[in-house]
């Protein structure tokens, strides 16, 4: 009869607590009956699932994107997926100048949050260093899992650990997104000036505030609207503009077209 080795046990060890997931009776501070537990597993199945099914659809529905936003060392984007006029997922990538890239997603279901999704990696590597997961159910969040990492990619106790984040509505506050892919608010930018360097030009966008967000897009080709912007700067300074762009993988948005805005 073979004996299992430490290896194998551990294996099956943290197999089991990593499918416990939200519902690991062995916390302390695991609060709640065995069928309300139950309820919450089903709950995550069937939300898990239903974000497999919008990931499925992003080709074939509508999609719109930000601009790229930078403030100080850090800059983001959003992208939002509608179905029917209905926002099924928002995307938010943020890059910072230590390298590290987030991908944070918002998936809705009639129109409220069911599941917080944030992976952070190495800039240009598929390396995870975190995973974290919250689900939400009537807008309360019904549970929440970290997935750390070490050094190698590897889950640092090969198990998803219950959370409680201090602060919730920064995972709901989805009017942000809304308002970066509208540009309303403290994402209302407009013309700055067109700046030049290395035989490249770039149009730059931005508030006149302290620590306001400012958009730099870079110029391929020039056309009436990049014109009138070279010759007229003052007088358009501050004018909202309707641009048409490309989002590159390194977050450089590369401008196509675009007029002046008319709301």
């Amino acid at each position: 009869m073979r004996t299992a080795g430490f290896w194998e046990i551990l294996f099956y060890v943290c197999l089991a607590w990593t499918m416990s997931g939200c519902t690991d009776k062995a916390s302390k501070n695991t609060e709640g009956s065995f069928e309300e537990k139950q309820d919450i597993a089903k709950e995550q199945t069937r939300i898990l699932h239903l974000a497999d099914s919008i990931e499925n659809m992003l080709p074939f529905i509508n999609k719109a994107s930000s601009l790229v936003f930078q403030q100080h060392e850090r800059s983001f984007y959003v992208n939002r997926y509608t179905y029917k006029g209905k926002p099924l997922l928002y995307v938010e990538h943020i890059t910072d100048r230590n390298k590290s890239f987030s991908e944070k997603k918002y998936f809705l279901e009639k129109g409220k949050l069911i599941l917080y999704s944030e992976v952070t990696r190495m800039q240009g590597s598929e390396q995870m260093l975190t995973q974290k997961r919250l689900f939400f159910k009537n807008n309360k969040m019904i549970c929440a899992e970290s997935l750390p990492m070490n050094s190698n990619g590897y889950s640092l106790h090969n198990l998803l650990k219950r959370i409680r984040p201090q602060r919730l509505d920064q995972f709901k506050d989805l009017q942000a997104l809304e308002d970066a892919i509208r540009q309303r608010g403290k994402f209302n930018l407009g013309f700055e000036r067109i700046a030049a360097a290395a035989n490249v030009s770039f149009l730059i966008l931005g508030r006149n505030e302290i620590d306001a967000f400012r958009a730099v897009l870079k110029i391929n080709k020039k056309d009436d609207l990049i014109q009138e912007l070279r010759e007229n700067p003052i007088q358009y300074a501050g004018t909202r503009l309707e641009l048409n762009y490309l989002i590159t993988d390194n977050q450089e948005m590369i401008y196509l077209s675009g007029k002046e805005k008319h709301d």
